[in-house]
């Protein structure tokens, strides 16, 4: 548990630091230090994670996969694996280049924002933690839907599909963020035309992987529920929070483009839309809240904090997740499979 209460508090203590004291060289050779340490403390943990046994399982599945199956899964997973292989460097090595994407995409997105070391305290007990450390696709579908995010504002189009069908092949679920930033982005900027593609990329993903979309439906939208997602109901809530809250708020967000503030509005209705969900289809909806917490990223990463209205929010919000990293630790229904954190070798 200390381990996981040290590396948050380490976080806040810095945003404290930089946010005093400004050295933007030192700053960034830290940044690029502590990002590469979250690598390690993901990718070189040992037995740590919610499904550890299903990936580890499925690591010395891979080299007897057969070209059907291998098409018709997670893509980038299971080439991930197949370099372990050819490398020797076991499920260890896989977490670890799973964590090096995760991580790399993350500082990217927070990258050149003002809080965002404080943005990076608030995504560790949640995004860090239980996404890349127990949902490792979803976590690489996560990862390519942030840089996703990136190329649309860029506006690059080409650079954008590739990060589309990446998230889709590390992850089924990332068909729901790619399209739905995909449709956002051709409406922001009144390419009606071309909102025809919006619609045949969902299809078209939706028909090739045909069987994995109504296996996961079946499991967790219909008939074929069979367990309750216990913690679906406070990450909901929590989101849920900040989305009402950035609707309410945004107008202060002057730092954001105006094609920022329209993606994270939708970002914000779509969360309160998803929400009253989270009680009938728990697992469903917590997987796909996630793809929507870059709206918590930018809240507190583009934050006014000389507005003492944002400040009073902003500090709600960062003590309501520290909180939420002791409880759950201390007292989550699954939480054992994380505690204590074990580092390989030792």
């Amino acid at each position: 548990m200390n381990i996981y209460i040290i590396n948050i508090v380490a976080l806040f203590s810095l945003h404290l630091l930089f946010h005093k004291y400004k050295d933007f060289k030192f700053e960034n050779y830290i940044w690029i230090f502590i990002i590469f340490l979250l690598s390690i403390f993901i990718g070189f943990r040992n037995e740590v994670g919610g499904d550890w046994i299903h990936y580890e399982n499925f690591y010395y599945t891979v080299p007897d996969l057969h070209f059907n199956e291998i098409i018709s899964s997670n893509l980038v997973y299971i080439y991930i694996n197949q370099i372990a292989h050819y490398l020797g460097i076991q499920i260890i090595g896989v977490n670890f280049i799973c964590a090096i994407l995760f991580m790399f995409a993350l500082a990217t997105f927070l990258n050149n924002t003002p809080n965002k070391w404080l943005s990076l305290a608030i995504s560790f007990p949640i995004i860090i933690i239980i996404l890349s450390m127990g949902y490792t696709r979803q976590g690489l579908a996560f990862s390519f839907s942030l840089f996703l995010i990136k190329a649309l504002e860029e506006k690059k189009l080409f650079l954008s599909f590739i990060f589309i069908t990446l998230s889709i092949l590390s992850h089924k679920t990332g068909l729901f963020i790619s399209s739905f930033l995909l449709f956002l982005y051709l409406w922001y900027h009144k390419k009606y035309l071309y909102l025809v593609l919006g619609v045949i990329i969902p299809i078209f993903f939706g028909y090739f992987f045909l069987t994995s979309y109504s296996h996961l439906l079946y499991n967790y939208a219909g008939s074929g529920q069979h367990f309750f997602s216990y913690g679906s109901l406070p990450r909901s809530l929590l989101i849920f929070f900040i989305a009402i809250l950035f609707i309410i708020y945004k107008k202060k967000f002057k730092n954001m483009t105006e094609y920022q503030i329209f993606i994270y509005t939708s970002f914000a209705y779509m969360i309160i839309f998803l929400f009253p969900l989270c009680f009938t289809t728990s697992t469903l909806v917590d997987r796909l809240l996630l793809y929507l917490y870059p709206l918590k990223l930018v809240f507190i990463s583009f934050a006014n904090l000389k507005d003492k209205s944002i400040r009073f929010i902003t500090f709600i919000i960062s003590s309501i997740y520290f909180f939420y990293l002791i409880t759950w630790v201390s007292f989550g229904k699954n939480s054992f499979s994380w505690v204590p954190y074990k580092f390989v070798g030792f």
